[in-house]
């Protein structure tokens, strides 16, 4: 996928989820990533809100915000997108993936949506 796929795809995810927020009690949305370079060593996924539009350029993730650190679009290798997830307080909420994946089909952006998940899976 490339950067502006990416790009795209975050923007349209946070007008239908919204965006995120450092705090997930504050957060309308909820997403985990992991990166090709994570991949190789540790398997790491991260989660947090979706990002704030803000947060990104043209290349990726910058440095602070949502995600608190950066992330290259060419790095990233998966996201997940709940249908539901608690917050720490365990509140739970919904995120409506299916009018995301609806969005995202119009736009020809690939994905996966589930009755679970919604993922962008890159290998």
């Amino acid at each position: 996928m490339i950067n502006f796929n990416w790009y795209k795809f975050f923007e349209v995810a946070t007008d239908v989820l919204g965006e995120g927020n450092i705090n997930l009690e504050n957060s309308k949305s909820f997403c985990a990533w992991t990166t090709f370079g994570a991949l190789k060593s540790t398997c790491n996924y991260w989660f947090a809100g979706l990002p704030c539009m803000d947060d990104l350029d043209s290349r990726g993730h910058g440095d602070g915000g949502v995600w608190r650190q950066p992330f290259d679009f060419d790095d990233l290798a998966h996201i997940v997108i709940p249908k539901e997830f608690m917050t720490y307080l365990c509140i739970q909420r919904s995120q409506n993936i299916e009018t995301l994946s609806e969005k995202l089909h119009e736009l020809s952006l690939e994905h996966r949506c589930t009755n679970l998940v919604l993922e962008v899976k890159l290998y």
